[in-house]
């Protein structure tokens, strides 16, 4: 196949990805279009004025988009700062395309429920994650709580922080100032991470990196918590609806420490190998 990948400029984390399909045989161009492609292919709706001039451009051949997510909030404040997107655009996006992927089964459920997208045209293939090269010796128990997700005006915000400050648990939130090794040697030293959101699509890519060197993994139980998808019951969940069993269980994992032991097969699945398979198997369904 031929494949005209278009994608955010500050997208090169996909890279691996790209690498994996082409390594299966496949061609990889970006950000260019022509009646050769066999795949249009929009790995992130935030250009997607660029994917729907390519699509219009070049319609006969097959369109399909990632959607990584449209939020609850973000459906109900379009047209802000935090949600810049025209989302009228985003839905007709989303109607043309053959396929939208999806990273998890929330983002299945909000195509459906906000753009009228059936599910049978809503695969799911999972996102890939960084393998953190972490020197194992350097792992530890520091003794504090990190959330390293971006802040997002979630029904759940503040949570973290008041049930920390409550328990007078130490913590750490997400600092885009941190460097890769600030960052690396936060996930290796906290006792555990959190997820405290109603909704995530993943649940963030962190929690997966933080479950690779073995540290447990707090996150709600929500139908739009895409995490459950990834970490299934490795990791400890709330009631997405509690705050007091969500603090009640902070408090438990604070009070006993526990590392996680998870298998190579979780792992392989979180790897760009296994994404691009399942990309290459839905742009196939488009032949």
């Amino acid at each position: 196949m031929k494949i005209s990948w278009i994608n955010h400029p500050d997208g090169s984390w996909m890279d691996p990805l790209i690498d994996c399909i082409e390594s299966l045989g496949h061609e990889v161009v970006r950000d260019r279009i022509d009646d050769s492609f066999d795949i249009l292919f929009g790995a992130s709706i935030s250009v997607q004025h660029n994917i729907f001039r390519a699509h219009k451009a070049f319609p006969k051949v097959p369109m399909v988009n990632y959607n990584w997510d449209v939020y609850e909030w973000a459906y109900k404040r379009w047209g802000t700062p935090i949600f810049p997107y025209d989302l009228n655009l985003y839905g007709d996006l989303l109607s043309s395309s053959k396929y939208v992927v999806c990273p998890s089964m929330s983002v299945v459920y909000r195509n459906q429920e906000f753009f009228n997208i059936p599910r049978e045209k809503s695969p799911v293939v999972k996102s890939f994650a960084r393998q953190l090269e972490i020197d194992p010796g350097n792992v530890r128990d520091g003794r504090f709580v990190y959330m390293p997700l971006r802040q997002i005006p979630d029904r759940n915000h503040g949570w973290f922080e008041k049930a920390c400050n409550e328990l007078n648990i130490p913590y750490k939130l997400s600092d885009k100032k941190l460097s890769e090794e600030d960052y690396k040697d936060t996930i290796a030293s906290c006792s555990f991470i959190v997820c405290p959101w109603y909704e995530a699509s993943t649940g963030g890519l962190s929690l997966f990196e933080a479950v690779t060197v073995g540290k447990p993994v707090l996150f709600s139980d929500s139908k739009y918590m895409g995490a459950n998808d990834y970490l299934g019951d490795t990791a400890v969940k709330f009631r997405h609806d509690s705050y007091e069993d969500f603090k009640s269980k902070i408090l438990n994992m604070w009070e006993n420490p526990a590392k996680v032991d998870i298998s190579d097969n979780l792992i392989d699945s979180f790897k760009p190998k296994t994404m691009a398979e399942g990309l290459v198997g839905v742009f196939e369904k488009c032949l």
